[in-house]
């Protein structure tokens, strides 16, 4: 009898550490798949945010080439080219010397941070040099004028920030008639 109760309370214990083993294992797998779950809402969440940039993108470049055209007399549409507004945005910023990026903005209708990318797309092209500073203004230095303070910093070897900026006063034009502007230090 005592085998008997025995052999019966260990086939139990199996039984018990059986039941242990599968509701471990259920919940392992519902962790998988509460972990796929996020993982593919995740992925959704990526997607719509890429979809919504995308759709943003298109709208901006929709309103960049709405800006360029316009509505004749006539009702026949007239679209600048592009090349054509890029001349005119270079032309504008050299005969400014000094141009503030709302300034430029406004006139070429477009956000401050395309007329940014822009100035920067040029300036990688080496189609306008100067300096974009952090307060919103570039400032078109032309190659003679880089020449120059290039040929400073030669002749001097190690300069001072304030030194620089001093020197820059004498040798970079801020003024678009010829007349000087000081560079603020």
């Amino acid at each position: 009898e005592q085998a008997k109760a025995e052999r019966k309370r260990e086939v139990e214990a199996r039984r018990e550490a059986v039941r242990y083993a599968n509701r471990e294992a259920d919940a392992r797998q519902e962790e998988r798949n509460r972990s796929q779950e996020y993982d593919e809402m995740v992925q959704e969440e990526r997607l719509k945010l890429l979809e919504e940039e995308k759709q943003r993108k298109a709208e901006e470049e929709l309103r960049h080439w709405s800006a360029a055209m316009s509505v004749e007399a006539s009702g026949e549409t007239k679209v600048k080219d592009e090349s054509q507004i890029l001349s005119e945005f270079i032309n504008t910023i050299t005969a400014r010397k000094v141009a503030h990026l709302e300034d430029l903005s406004a006139e070429f209708d477009m956000p401050i941070s395309r007329v940014a990318d822009i100035i920067q797309d040029l300036q990688a092209q080496n189609r306008l040099t100067g300096v974009l500073d952090d307060r919103g203004k570039f400032i078109h230095i032309t190659p003679q004028e880089y020449k120059a303070v290039a040929r400073f910093m030669r002749q001097r070897g190690r300069v001072a920030i304030g030194e620089l900026v001093a020197q820059s006063n004498t040798l970079v034009n801020l003024k678009p008639d010829g007349g000087e502007t000081r560079v603020e230090g």
